[in-house]
């Protein structure tokens, strides 16, 4: 039968299962291309989404993953896929013929042949995969012709007739061949059967044991439609996936176990280098702090604050209590570590070696240390942190306008300084209002750079900007990509800034404000967004809307740079909120 070809026919359609191997495939092509001349060509191509999702070097089952991890694997899968379609649709073309493609995305591909035959009834189907040639499943529907390396194997199944049997078979191909030469006049020759938005971030959580069901069948249909021996063989590619995970299991326990043991002994080492370098590291910090600032002792602190009495407490957290005081005639905020914080001496180290060689008129000014009671000393800003001033705390009169739009070209500028800084770059890394404090004339100062960090800037020898570190930072402000891959890049602070800027904007709160705002912005209510207690808006801050909410987009690459052209609009919104300042001094 090897040598046979069939009559070729004008107004035939061909329907030919394709695979992910387009070169395997191209020789199958050129078959149905030779010995169908003139024919419109159907490629079909069941898109099987992955069970298993990459993350952070290793592989987890996408039931286990989070929803944004897995729906970028799932783009990224259908663009792949999209990809290989459009080069088989191409390889077609360039040999004169009509064709066009149909997916559909099922876990199983037998499952999605049986779902396109049954709904495009389709009565012929050329293969290369000599199992599932074999499915009774397919082969009672459709005549199944079997191509493999360019040379026709076999043909049978279904008998494949445009005759009498069906007085109406003739006119329903006729009209779906119409249908088809209507789609190929137009530029969709890519077509989902199964819109990609509908089922393929969620198929794959189907459970193991369960057949899929057609649209419109019962369970128990099913089970008759589907042939024994595609049931079986389901029965075994699930039982060796099984056996596969018990292998890797095994494997996980095995190094489970040499991993704690490893810990254990690095756990006893690490705390003999802790005592060892505990006071090696205080002096190496008092002597570089020496350099920048002023050393303070824990006299002076005590004296300062009334021996740390409750009525000089002006905040805490975490990372340990704020107290305000007076040291050598200057009003100072102190910050004590609390020994149970999560920021420990290497944070503290780090606020202190950054904010002592950095002096920028929004940037809080650190005036010294006191390593023996590991206690920083800042300025006194007399009117708390931005968050405070938003929720209005102790009856505080809301932030103008003008006020709030001074303050995001403040720290627009602190964060463009940070970034910019020689020879690498500083990535503050927990940008929100918290850490954003206020003057006695609102003037802002960033602050709290224990989580900052330092990383290569671009132009520098390596070939990324970005630092590879544990993620970091706050909920609603955290830059989504950071918490997933663990690169802190400068786009990191970007995200936070956007997410800042919008929170100053709109009064709403952090969490899911971006969803709100372009949600607000597709129905054309810019204006409507904008804080309506903050008093009069000026035109610009609608744009600035919009440019905040691109700053907060889940990929890098879409969020725009802060040394953008389109940032320039602070500089005239800027200027007349300082005017405007000046004029309230005067």
């Amino acid at each position: 039968m090897g040598g046979h070809v069939l009559s070729p026919n004008e107004g035939q359609v061909i329907y030919v299962a394709v695979g992910t191997d387009l070169e395997k495939q191209k020789l199958n092509l050129l078959w149905v291309l030779k010995s169908f001349p003139g024919a419109s060509i159907v490629l079909l191509h069941v898109h099987v989404p992955s069970k298993w999702i990459p993350l952070l070097g290793t592989k987890i089952f996408a039931s286990m993953a989070s929803t944004e991890v897995v729906r970028k694997q799932r783009k990224d899968e259908k663009e792949k896929m999209k990809e290989l379609m459009l080069s088989y649709i191409n390889f077609c073309e360039q040999r004169k013929a009509q064709v066009r493609a149909l997916v559909t995305i099922r876990n199983v591909a037998l499952d999605g042949l049986q779902q396109l035959i049954k709904k495009h009834q389709i009565k012929r189907l050329v293969l290369s995969s000599r199992s599932m040639a074999k499915q009774e499943a397919l082969l009672s529907c459709c005549q199944i012709i079997l191509v493999n390396n360019g040379r026709h194997i076999s043909t049978c199944g279904a008998s494949f007739s445009s005759s009498k049997a069906d007085p109406n078979q003739d006119e329903a191909q006729d009209q779906y061949v119409s249908a088809l030469s209507h789609v190929w006049d137009s530029d969709e020759c890519l077509q989902f059967d199964t819109p990609p938005n509908e089922q393929g971030d969620e198929i794959v959580k189907e459970r193991e044991g369960d057949a899929p069901v057609a649209h419109g069948e019962s369970g128990s249909s099913m089970k008759d439609y589907m042939h024994p021996e595609a049931l079986r063989q389901q029965l075994d590619s699930r039982e060796e996936e099984v056996k596969e995970l018990r292998r890797m299991l095994r494997r996980a326990e095995e190094d489970a176990k040499l991993a704690l043991e490893r810990m254990a002994s690095l756990e006893q080492e690490m705390e003999g280098l802790r005592e060892e370098n505990s006071e090696a590291m205080r002096e190496n910090l008092a002597l570089k702090t020496q350099q920048h600032c002023a050393e303070f002792s824990p006299a002076e602190l005590r004296r300062a604050t009334n021996n740390w009495h409750t009525s000089h407490k002006i905040g805490g957290g975490g990372y340990g209590t704020v107290y305000r005081g007076v040291l050598r005639h200057t009003p100072v905020a102190i910050k004590t570590l609390n020994p149970e914080s999560k920021q420990g001496p290497a944070e503290f180290r780090q606020e202190v070696l950054i904010l002592s060689k950095m002096r920028h008129s929004n940037i809080v000014i650190l005036y010294g240390v006191c390593s023996e009671s590991s206690a920083l000393i800042y300025e006194y800003l007399p009117r708390g942190n931005l968050d405070e001033r938003l929720s209005c705390k102790n009856k505080m009169p809301p932030l103008s306008a003008s006020d709030r739009l001074r303050i995001i070209g403040e720290q627009h500028s602190a964060v463009v300084f940070l970034h910019s800084h020689e020879p690498h770059a500083i990535v503050h890394s927990d940008l929100k209002p918290q850490n954003i404090l206020l003057d006695a004339n609102d003037v802002s100062r960033l602050g709290d750079f224990g989580t900052a960090r330092l990383i290569l800037r671009a132009g520098s020898s390596e070939e990324e900007v970005c630092r590879k570190t544990n993620p970091m930072g706050t909920m609603g402000y955290m830059d989504p990509m950071f918490l997933t891959d663990g690169m802190l890049t400068p786009q990191s602070d970007v995200y936070s800034f956007g997410v800042v800027v919008l929170r100053l904007l709109t009064g709403q709160p952090a969490l899911g404000i971006r969803e709100r705002v372009e949600e607000g912005m597709r129905n054309g209510g810019v204006r409507q967004l904008l804080d309506a207690s903050a008093g009069q808006w000026p035109e610009q801050a609608e744009k600035l809307v919009q440019l905040a909410s691109r700053c907060c987009s889940m990929e890098r690459s879409s969020r725009p740079s802060l040394l953008a052209e389109e940032w320039r609009i602070l500089d005239t919104l800027r200027a007349m909120a300082v005017n405007r300042l000046n004029s309230k001094k005067v």
